[in-house]
């Protein structure tokens, strides 16, 4: 028998995509992605309809059942009144969880769509920006946590002027007023004494825009201080870790950077750093 010859392999050449071939495959896959996305989002939103609406007949079954309960009360014995409040009780629990995962569920949608959606860009004074979005974050903040408070400074350079800025930046100023307003709820709690602070800071540089948001919180370890922007990654049980991910994208979109000093339970600093133009 012959020797048998190798096989060769075809000398197979990747082709260089250039700057703009690349955009356009870039943009290509975003809007397949969004797509997807889109019919993720409503293929599941049918069934979350049901499981919110039949929640809710469930909570004025559990209201009749606990007041049909209450009007009977007398009418069993110790034992089974112990057992059926504890019933009762189970259901209600139960009732509340499902009613907080759809939440969930739908805020989750809500924000994964929010990333495809396509922002508008325009001129803005960026102080006014800032500060009707931090006011925003505060009364949002204070609406799910009535016994919050805490000190907001404003320190804004008059002379900032209008800055091209897209409509969803405005999600990037409540995010991290949000994320400063937990982080100061947090050290409240474990020190009644302590004075919660945030200081807002905008600034006109040769080159950039600045925005920084100085809170004096729980602050964050090195390690936390490298994977904060990471998608998913959250310290919060109740979060899905998207929106600082989200608030770096929205800032690299306008080509800016966004940088973070931080101590562990002693501060936390946001700078972002925008040029005057959106590329």
């Amino acid at each position: 028998m012959g020797r048998r010859k190798k096989d060769v392999q075809p000398d197979l050449k990747v082709k260089k995509l250039s700057p703009m071939e690349k955009l356009v495959l870039s943009q290509h896959r975003s809007l397949l992605l969004g797509k997807l996305v889109g019919g993720l989002a409503h293929e599941i939103k049918t069934p979350l309809s049901f499981v919110k609406q039949y929640n809710k007949i469930s909570s004025n079954l559990a209201a009749e059942l606990q007041q049909f309960f209450e009007d009977r009360h007398s009418n069993f014995t110790p034992k089974d009144q112990e057992e059926l409040t504890e019933i009762i009780e189970t259901f209600l629990d139960s009732n509340n969880e499902v009613s907080d995962s759809a939440t969930r569920i739908d805020r989750l949608i809500k924000d994964l769509l929010f990333q495809f959606q396509s922002p508008v860009i325009m001129p803005s004074l960026v102080n006014t920006v800032v500060e009707e979005n931090v006011k925003l974050a505060y009364h949002t903040m204070r609406a799910t946590d009535k016994q919050f408070n805490t000190g907001i400074t404003y320190d804004l350079d008059p002379d900032l002027g209008l800055i091209d800025l897209s409509s969803d930046f405005n999600l990037v100023v409540v995010h991290l007023a949000i994320n400063a307003f937990h982080s100061l709820s947090e050290r409240k709690l474990s020190n009644s004494n302590f004075k919660p602070q945030l200081i807002v800071t905008t600034r006109n540089t040769v080159a950039y825009v600045e925005i920084s948001f100085h809170d004096n919180g729980v602050g964050l370890s090195e390690e936390m201080v490298g994977k904060i922007f990471e998608p998913f990654f959250t310290t919060k049980p109740d979060a899905f870790g998207l929106g600082l991910s989200c608030v770096k994208d929205i800032i690299a979109k306008h080509n800016g950077q966004i940088k973070v000093a931080a101590s562990p339970n002693n501060y936390a600093k946001f700078v972002i750093m925008l040029p005057r133009e959106v590329a």
